[in-house]
């Protein structure tokens, strides 16, 4: 879950940062352009994806769930 001081959409950068090189922007942009496996929001050139999101994928593969088709489980 987001903190206060933490923004909840970001761009790609700051989520691979914030993930500490887990989830890279190259493997961002990848996924929104296959599946969209994040969600985002295209504001005009800049892509910001939810930070709750990729927490929510990196605790399911944390657990043993597998990182491509943690969205298609949950569906």
């Amino acid at each position: 879950m987001a903190t206060k001081t933490e923004k909840r959409w970001q761009l790609d950068y700051e989520i691979e940062q914030h993930t500490e090189g887990r989830i890279t922007a190259s493997r961002l942009r990848k996924d929104r352009l296959k599946n969209q496996l994040f969600p985002f929001h295209r504001i005009g050139r800049s892509v910001y994806y939810d930070i709750t999101e990729i927490n929510a994928v990196i605790e399911g593969s944390r657990f043993g769930g597998d990182f491509d088709s943690t969205k298609r489980k949950a569906a």
